[in-house]
């Protein structure tokens, strides 16, 4: 299984810990994607109750704002 090395301050949780609502649907527009910044987890990189970043899409910080509104 492909796994991502965390940072030694990130500290790991279970994904509904922080989530602050439910997961739903989608930002129902795709978003503009770029090389690295914020994860942009879809539901394809969720299974097994675990998130797999090896080939997840990262939004910059200004799209992750708007979209997280």
């Amino acid at each position: 299984m492909d796994q991502m090395q965390v940072p030694p301050h990130w500290k790991i949780v279970k994904l509904g810990d922080m989530v602050r609502e439910s997961i739903r649907d989608g930002v129902h527009q795709t978003p503009t994607y770029v090389n690295y910044g914020i994860p942009f987890i879809k539901g394809k990189e969720i299974f097994d109750n675990k998130v797999s970043f090896a080939n997840c899409s990262y939004i910059s910080l200004e799209e992750h704002l708007k979209i997280s509104k």
